[in-house]
């Protein structure tokens, strides 16, 4: 994480200290970057990271069969479809939107959305591992929640920052 946390200060003049937000298939943490080994957590996944979440619905949505994604990673196929849906054709609520913390889940949002995918299967009358008509719709949907998910939590702890003053009041960095 730490060598992650820092790869910014290579190719921008960052002064400490900062506020990191790292997302990948792997991880999802945000920290305030205090010096080259002094972080504090300010958040974490509490289950998988938004890269695996995504790698799972294409799977589910089986997106290796669709003609335009059939060559592309789960997240990439997820992206790629999200252009050409509408976000906000189905109603998911970002996960945690309650909890006063900083944390990331996206277990929830990925069973939520199985959910829905079963849902249309059944009204389309396919089977599991066709295409639906509305994987663009899901796609775009799950992108955009997840991304208000990211969002609010890295919101959340700009405001914690700023509130104990861990962060400059001019120049403050993500």
């Amino acid at each position: 994480m730490e060598a992650h946390a820092l790869t910014i200060r290579l190719t921008n003049k960052v002064e400490f200290p900062f506020l990191v937000l790292l997302i990948s298939g792997g991880h999802c943490l945000l920290a305030l970057v205090q010096g080259v080994s002094d972080f504090l957590l300010l958040g974490k996944s509490l289950d998988i990271a938004p890269g695996d979440m995504l790698d799972k619905v294409a799977r589910r949505l089986s997106l290796i069969k669709h003609p335009e994604c059939s060559t592309m990673s789960g997240g990439k196929a997820i992206e790629h479809l999200a252009k050409q849906g509408n976000r906000f054709h189905f109603d998911i609520k970002p996960p945690l939107h309650r909890a006063k913390n900083c944390d990331f889940s996206f277990t929830g949002l990925q069973h939520v959305t199985d959910k829905i995918i079963m849902k249309k299967e059944k009204e389309e009358g396919i089977e599991k591992g066709q295409i639906l008509s509305s994987a663009a719709d899901i796609a775009a949907t799950v992108q955009h929640t997840m991304a208000c998910h990211l969002v609010k939590r890295t919101h959340r702890a700009i405001l914690f920052c700023k509130q104990r003053d861990l962060l400059p009041q001019n120049n403050a960095v993500l």
